[in-house]
Protein backbone atom coordinates (compact mmCIF):
# COMPACT_ATOMS: atom_id res chain seq x y z
CA UNK A 1 0.00 0.00 0.00
CA UNK A 2 1.30 3.58 -0.73
CA UNK A 3 0.10 6.66 0.98
CA UNK A 4 0.39 10.01 -0.83
CA UNK A 5 -0.47 13.20 0.86
CA UNK A 6 -1.37 11.59 4.73
CA UNK A 7 -2.87 13.75 7.10
CA UNK A 8 -3.85 12.63 10.78
CA UNK A 9 -6.78 14.32 12.19
CA UNK A 10 -5.90 16.93 15.88
CA UNK A 11 -5.87 13.67 18.22
CA UNK A 12 -4.06 10.96 15.70
CA UNK A 13 -7.37 8.61 15.71
CA UNK A 14 -7.69 9.08 11.76
CA UNK A 15 -5.75 9.10 9.23
CA UNK A 16 -7.01 10.65 5.71
CA UNK A 17 -4.86 10.11 2.45
CA UNK A 18 -5.35 9.00 -1.02
CA UNK A 19 -3.91 5.36 -1.41
CA UNK A 20 -3.02 2.99 -4.31
CA UNK A 21 -2.57 -0.50 -3.12
CA UNK A 22 -5.99 -0.73 -1.43
CA UNK A 23 -9.18 -1.31 -3.15
CA UNK A 24 -10.80 1.32 -4.88
CA UNK A 25 -7.74 3.50 -3.98
CA UNK A 26 -6.20 5.54 -6.44
CA UNK A 27 -3.94 8.92 -6.22
CA UNK A 28 -7.84 10.22 -6.93
CA UNK A 29 -9.50 9.51 -4.01
CA UNK A 30 -9.34 10.43 -0.50
CA UNK A 31 -10.18 8.12 2.49
CA UNK A 32 -10.39 7.82 5.97
CA UNK A 33 -8.69 4.94 8.08
CA UNK A 34 -9.11 4.68 11.64
CA UNK A 35 -5.47 4.25 12.57
CA UNK A 36 -3.97 2.20 15.61
CA UNK A 37 -0.81 0.86 16.98
CA UNK A 38 0.09 -1.66 13.99
CA UNK A 39 -3.64 -1.40 12.48
CA UNK A 40 -5.58 0.72 9.73
CA UNK A 41 -9.39 0.37 9.47
CA UNK A 42 -10.99 1.90 6.49
CA UNK A 43 -14.00 3.91 7.71
CA UNK A 44 -16.91 4.40 5.00
CA UNK A 45 -16.80 8.05 5.35
CA UNK A 46 -14.86 10.48 3.24
CA UNK A 47 -14.14 9.87 -0.61
CA UNK A 48 -13.88 11.90 -3.34
CA UNK A 49 -15.13 9.57 -6.05
CA UNK A 50 -18.45 10.62 -7.21
CA UNK A 51 -17.98 14.04 -5.74
CA UNK A 52 -17.14 15.26 -8.81
CA UNK A 53 -13.83 14.80 -7.84
CA UNK A 54 -13.11 11.44 -9.39
CA UNK A 55 -10.89 12.34 -11.86
CA UNK A 56 -8.97 15.13 -10.08
CA UNK A 57 -5.49 14.36 -8.73
CA UNK A 58 -5.03 15.93 -4.61
CA UNK A 59 -2.32 17.97 -3.45
CA UNK A 60 -3.08 18.83 0.12
CA UNK A 61 -5.30 17.64 2.80
CA UNK A 62 -5.74 19.33 5.98
CA UNK A 63 -7.84 18.93 9.06
CA UNK A 64 -9.69 21.39 10.83
CA UNK A 65 -8.21 21.93 14.36
CA UNK A 66 -11.26 20.63 15.79
CA UNK A 67 -11.26 17.71 13.67
CA UNK A 68 -14.72 18.46 12.44
CA UNK A 69 -13.89 19.17 8.60
CA UNK A 70 -11.42 17.74 5.97
CA UNK A 71 -10.28 20.04 3.37
CA UNK A 72 -8.85 18.72 0.38
CA UNK A 73 -7.88 20.16 -2.64
CA UNK A 74 -6.34 19.39 -6.21
CA UNK A 75 -5.31 20.11 -9.79
CA UNK A 76 -9.41 21.31 -10.39
CA UNK A 77 -8.00 24.42 -7.97
CA UNK A 78 -11.65 23.25 -6.18
CA UNK A 79 -11.18 22.62 -2.73
CA UNK A 80 -13.69 20.56 -0.73
CA UNK A 81 -14.75 20.36 3.23
CA UNK A 82 -15.81 17.46 4.55
CA UNK A 83 -17.75 16.32 7.07
CA UNK A 84 -15.67 14.22 9.43
CA UNK A 85 -18.52 12.27 11.46
CA UNK A 86 -20.37 11.62 7.83
CA UNK A 87 -18.35 12.24 5.11
CA UNK A 88 -20.48 14.27 3.49
CA UNK A 89 -19.54 17.07 0.90
CA UNK A 90 -20.14 20.33 3.11
CA UNK A 91 -19.11 22.82 0.64
CA UNK A 92 -16.92 23.58 -2.09
CA UNK A 93 -14.88 26.74 -2.44
CA UNK A 94 -13.27 27.80 -6.53
CA UNK A 95 -9.98 29.52 -6.22
CA UNK A 96 -6.44 27.54 -5.55
CA UNK A 97 -5.60 24.98 -4.11
CA UNK A 98 -1.69 24.62 -3.96
CA UNK A 99 -1.76 24.49 -0.38
CA UNK A 100 -4.68 24.78 2.62
CA UNK A 101 -4.36 25.39 5.86
CA UNK A 102 -6.40 26.11 8.36
CA UNK A 103 -6.38 29.07 11.19
CA UNK A 104 -5.17 27.75 14.54
CA UNK A 105 -8.57 28.87 16.43
CA UNK A 106 -10.66 27.01 13.13
CA UNK A 107 -12.27 30.41 11.89
CA UNK A 108 -10.70 30.66 8.68
CA UNK A 109 -9.22 27.99 5.79
CA UNK A 110 -6.09 29.60 3.66
CA UNK A 111 -5.66 28.53 0.34
CA UNK A 112 -3.54 29.76 -2.20
CA UNK A 113 -2.45 29.52 -5.94
CA UNK A 114 0.00 31.43 -8.05
CA UNK A 115 0.85 34.78 -6.14
CA UNK A 116 -3.54 34.89 -5.13
CA UNK A 117 -3.83 34.09 -1.34
CA UNK A 118 -7.95 33.30 -0.21
CA UNK A 119 -8.98 33.31 2.92
CA UNK A 120 -12.27 31.73 3.31
CA UNK A 121 -14.53 31.63 7.04
CA UNK A 122 -14.78 27.71 7.81
CA UNK A 123 -18.90 28.90 8.85
CA UNK A 124 -20.45 26.79 6.19
CA UNK A 125 -23.65 28.90 6.36
CA UNK A 126 -21.74 32.09 5.79
CA UNK A 127 -18.67 30.80 3.45
CA UNK A 128 -17.04 33.69 2.22
CA UNK A 129 -13.67 34.53 0.89
CA UNK A 130 -11.12 37.73 0.76
CA UNK A 131 -8.44 37.55 -2.07
CA UNK A 132 -5.49 38.74 -1.81
CA UNK A 133 -2.49 39.82 -3.68
CA UNK A 134 0.78 37.70 -2.63
CA UNK A 135 2.92 39.97 -4.95
CA UNK A 136 4.57 39.73 -7.91
CA UNK A 137 5.73 36.14 -7.80
CA UNK A 138 4.14 33.11 -6.71
CA UNK A 139 3.59 32.21 -3.14
CA UNK A 140 5.66 29.34 -2.10
CA UNK A 141 4.37 29.08 1.67
CA UNK A 142 1.76 30.04 4.43
CA UNK A 143 1.57 30.38 7.48
CA UNK A 144 -0.98 31.61 10.17
CA UNK A 145 0.20 33.36 13.95
CA UNK A 146 -0.44 31.09 16.72
CA UNK A 147 -3.24 33.65 17.47
CA UNK A 148 -5.25 33.73 13.99
CA UNK A 149 -5.03 37.34 13.69
CA UNK A 150 -1.77 37.46 10.91
CA UNK A 151 -1.15 35.73 7.98
CA UNK A 152 2.22 35.55 6.25
CA UNK A 153 3.33 34.32 2.48
CA UNK A 154 6.65 33.54 1.56
CA UNK A 155 6.82 34.58 -2.31
CA UNK A 156 9.30 32.87 -4.13
CA UNK A 157 11.60 35.66 -4.95
CA UNK A 158 12.57 35.63 -1.25
CA UNK A 159 9.91 38.42 -0.57
CA UNK A 160 6.88 37.57 2.26
CA UNK A 161 3.90 38.96 2.86
CA UNK A 162 1.69 39.81 5.93
CA UNK A 163 -1.62 40.52 6.45
CA UNK A 164 -3.50 41.34 10.18
CA UNK A 165 -6.87 39.74 10.05
CA UNK A 166 -9.74 42.18 11.23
Amino acid sequence: MRFRHPQFNPEGALLAASARGVVGGNDKTFQIWRAAPGELTLVPTVSTSGSGASTVSTFDAEFSPDGTLLATGGSDHIVRLWRTDTGELAATLVGGSSSILFSPDNSHLTTYQGNEVRIWRTDISRLAAITLDGGTRDVSTIAFSPDSMMLAAGNLDGTASLWQRV
